[in-house]
Order: structure tokens, then C-alpha cells, then sequence
């Protein structure tokens, strides 16, 4: 189960070693009114302690399961190094879903959050805002704003049609802007 609200911090600072240069965390030895049983208790922290926290989801995203509950890490380092709740939405600045740096982690609304995508998976040209049709023999080129999709144009390559693509999305994305 994924979680929407953060365990609250003072009980992260006794479970986790935030080192917020790496965005990563780390077990701590936890105490034994953390558990159950001392048996998990020990089992917990012989195994765990020390150890980098986290794995690699099926979405590309690291997550830290804390009592049975699944956080994401980035979630987690915000909190822990800005001592307050996280924003609704983080935005990965470089795009890396694994690159949870607080230099690399920043507010953004979901609008803006999407703006920072990459090309999509099923991307033809390699280029971002370019694809061929071949009804007309013809690069075009579009992008998205607003939930509409915006014609920027036909073009005889698939470079000029990014390049069209880069220049309308420099001026509508702003500091969100990724030519992908």
C-alpha cells in the first residue's frame, strides 16, 4: 500500500540517515518499541541497519517500505531534509526518477511536472515534437499546452521540425522546459 501522508518526522529521524547531497537513505539501528517482537526487532536491525533503504519499483521510482507502508524516496528526503511536508507534486529536474538530490528535486504543479517529460516511449524520429506522416511526406511538428495540442507546423526533416518543437516550448514551459 502506497502511502498519501508521511509518517511524522521525529519517528523518520529514528528510522532513516537522510544524506540529502545523495538523495538517499539509510537504516538506522531502530529501537525495539519500533516492533512487535524482538524477534523482528533483531532480525530488523542485525540485517537492515546500515544498509541503503529502498528498491526500485515496476515505475521507475525508489520506494522505502516503513512499517508495512510504501513511501516514495523522494518524498521521504524532502521531508527529512526540509523538516515539512512535501508538496503535493515534486518535479525531477534532470528527468531521473532515481536522482532523488534535493538539488534536484523541486515544487511543481502536475501541469508542470508533465512538461518535463522526455520524448515518449514510442517515439519514431528520436526527436521530440517530431513525427513523420506519411500521407503527406512530411515532418510535423506540435506540442501540447494546456491539455490542447498545438500544430507548430510541416517541415522537410525531422530536425526542423524539432527545432520548432524546442523553440515554442522554451517560450510556453519556461523554467520546465526539457527539448528531450
Amino acid at each position: 500500500m502506497v502511502a498519501k501522508s508521511l509518517p511524522d518526522l521525529a519517528y523518520l529521524v529514528e528510522c532513516l540517515k537522510c544524506d540529502q547531497a545523495a538523495g538517499t537513505l539509510v537504516w538506522k539501528t531502530r529501537p525495539p518499541e519500533h516492533f512487535k517482537t524482538a524477534r523482528r526487532w533483531k532480525m530488523h536491525n542485525s540485517y537492515f541497519a546500515g544498509r541503503k533503504a529502498g528498491y526500485v519499483a515496476g515505475n521507475g521510482y525508489l520506494y522505502v517500505s516503513i512499517d508495512g507502508t510504501m513511501y516514495k524516496n523522494h518524498r521521504l528526503v524532502w521531508k527529512m531534509a526540509r523538516g515539512a511536508e512535501p508538496p503535493e507534486t515534486i518535479d525531477h529536474i534532470n528527468g531521473n526518477k532515481l536522482d532523488d538530490r534535493m538539488a534536484n528535486l523541486r515544487a511543481a504543479t502536475d501541469i508542470e511536472n508533465h512538461r518535463n517529460v522526455g520524448k515518449r516511449g514510442h517515439n519514431t524520429s528520436g526527436l521530440k515534437g517530431a513525427f513523420y506522416n506519411r500521407r503527406f511526406g512530411y515532418w510535423f511538428s506540435q506540442i501540447g499546452i494546456d491539455h490542447k495540442t498545438i500544430y507548430l507546423g510541416s517541415f522537410a526533416t525531422a530536425e526542423e521540425a524539432h527545432a520548432a518543437y524546442v523553440e515554442a516550448a522554451r517560450k510556453v514551459h519556461g523554467k520546465f522546459f526539457n527539448p528531450g
